[in-house]
This record gives structure tokens, C-alpha cells and sequence, in this order.
């Protein structure tokens, strides 16, 4: 969008967060510059099925890896360009920046340098942060109309700024503390063993072979039709168990006017934003409240 370009949405593999290839092939058309793909909160996309129809169709692939760090060997090498997040709620957040990853050498991409520069965040609003993310505290402010806390927004850039020495080091400090986590495997088990005693609920990082070198933002399930998930979070919220994405993204206000025309309906990623389920996977998390998830589940 901020490069004047208009985004063309294509449906995903039914029931896996994947685009759909059969999908891909008719959003193409000559205006298409680039194909994106994206990292879904630690689930990798199909990158050998991805970087093979880039290359038939002549396209350098752009890989959204901001919800997931580091990106794996197979995703640097089969990538055009890596996005990196470290905003706000991404696994190694210092609250501001990002970064974008572009080989040596690549004939499909250059960056301009930004001349102007962002400062760090305050060590106060920092400590704020992640006070507030405890999700004890967290469902409360849910629960606060007005506030807007969890929505899904859509933020129009207006600047691409680099990064003040000071913030490169905060960022520098965060991805340290991301990557020094060892326990996340048996945090992933715990809810691996759960779904397996729920099989109505489709386990994505396991069906979909997310890699276990590194952790997962959230985990994510895809509940049973026909479950009432507002009731469902209503009794998960203190729990920190989200919807995270409510809608498919033409219906976030503000995202249309980028979208380029397109007669498409997208009945995959309807059905998935409906039944998607994201629950908490960060090192607060214990067994304990794994067990409570579970008791609500059955109750269902």
C-alpha cells in the first residue's frame, strides 16, 4: 500500500492456513508483481510448492515472517525478501521495528536507506507492556469498552524510518531474549497431548508439521463447527485465549481501499476466521492451565 501497489486476496487450503495454489493461479495476472506468503503465528508456509509456482511465474516470493523468529534455513533460502516484525505482540518484541532480509546479490529487490531515524521506547513503557500482557490482567481490560484492547486494526503507514542506535540495541536485546527460551517444546506438548484427547478440534502446528526448533506466538485450533466461540472465550479470556483474527481481512475497516478488484470469494479463509482459536503459549503458561482449557473443553 505504501508503495502504490493493491493487494489481491487468495483463499487458503480448506481448514490449513495455506494459500491455495489452485487459488493462486487465478489471482494471477501481468500486473502481478510479487507473491506473498506468510508465517502463521509459527506455521510455516508450503515454501517448496511456493518457490516453484514463483518461479514459473517469473515472481519474486516475499515471505511475511513477523509473526515467527528466527526464520529456518528453508525459508532463507527459498525467500526473495524476509519481513520481520518486532512490534507490539511479536515473538521478539522490543516494541518497535522491523526488519526486511534481502540477499546478497538478489536481481528482484533493492531497499532504499531511510534518512530519518526512530528513537527506542521508554524502559517505563516497556515494564507497562509487559505487565499488561499477564492474562490475568489482560481479560480484565478486555472486558473495558472503548479501549479497543485485542481488536484487529488496520494502520495505514505513512513513513519508513530507521532505527536510532539506542532502538537497535533494544531490538538486539529482545531477539537475545526470545532466543535464549529452551521450555517452549514442553509447552507445545502439553497442548499436543490435549487436542489429541479433543479430536474434533483440528490441531494446526501439529497437522500442519510446524518445525519444533523454535517456538510458536500462539497456539492455534481450529474449533468444531457449529461451537459457540463467543461463549467458549467468554469462559477462556482469563485464561488468555483469543479469536485473534475475527474476520477475512476485506472486512477489517480501512484494508478495502487497497485491495485490487476481484470477483473472488474466499470460502476457506471465511470458515477458518470463524472457527479460529488461539490460545497463550508463552513461558507463564503451566500445565495447570492447560488442565483448566481442557476441563472447559469437555464441557462444551
Amino acid at each position: 500500500a505504501f508503495a502504490g501497489a493493491k493487494a489481491v486476496l487468495v483463499d487458503f487450503e480448506a481448514d490449513r492456513p495455506w494459500l491455495s495454489l489452485d487459488a493462486l493461479q487465478e489471482a494471477l495476472s501481468p500486473q502481478t508483481v510479487a507473491l506473498v506468503g506468510v508465517n502463521f503465528q509459527g506455521i510455516d508456509e508450503r515454501l517448496p510448492e511456493l518457490r516453484a509456482w514463483s518461479g514459473r511465474a517469473q515472481l519474486p516470493l516475499v515471505y511475511d515472517h513477523c509473526q515467527s523468529f528466527p526464520p529456518t534455513d528453508l525459508a532463507r533460502q527459498s525467500s526473495d525478501a524476509l519481513v520481520f516484525s518486532h512490534g507490539r505482540g511479536k515473538p521478539a518484541c522490543a516494541l518497535v521495528g522491523g526488519a526486511t532480509w534481502i540477499p546478497a546479490g538478489s536481481r528482484h529487490a533493492a531497499l532504499r536507506l531511510p534518512t530519518e531515524r526512530a528513537e527506542s521506547v521508554s524502559g517505563l513503557k516497556v515494564f507497562a507492556y509487559n505487565r499488561v500482557i499477564r492474562p490475568w490482567l489482560y481479560s480484565l481490560l478486555l472486558k473495558i469498552p472503548g479501549l479497543g484492547i485485542g481488536e484487529t486494526r488496520f494502520h495505514e503507514l505513512q513513513k519508513i524510518n530507521g532505527l536510532s542506535a539506542q532502538a537497535v540495541e533494544q531490538v538486539e536485546a529482545a531477539i537475545a531474549n526470545h532466543l535464549a527460551q529452551t521450555d517452549f517444546n514442553q509447552r507445545r506438548k502439553m497442548y499436543a497431548d490435549l487436542f489429541a484427547r479433543q479430536p474434533t478440534w483440528l490441531d494446526l502446528p501439529t497437522v500442519c508439521g510446524a518445525v519444533d526448533v523454535r517456538p510458536l506466538l500462539r497456539y492455534t485450533v481450529l474449533a468444531p463447527e457449529g461451537v459457540d466461540r463467543a461463549a467458549l472465550l467468554a469462559k477462556l479470556g482469563r485464561l488468555g485465549a483469543t479469536r485473534l483474527y475475527p474476520c477475512t481481512l476485506e472486512k477489517i475497516p480501512g484494508v478495502k481501499t487497497h485491495l485490487g478488484a476481484s470477483a473472488r470469494v474466499n470460502p476457506n479463509a471465511e470458515a477458518f476466521a470463524r472457527r479460529l482459536v488461539t490460545l497463550p503459549i508463552h513461558s507463564d503458561v503451566k500445565l495447570h492451565h492447560v488442565e483448566r482449557i481442557e476441563q472447559v473443553l469437555r464441557g462444551l
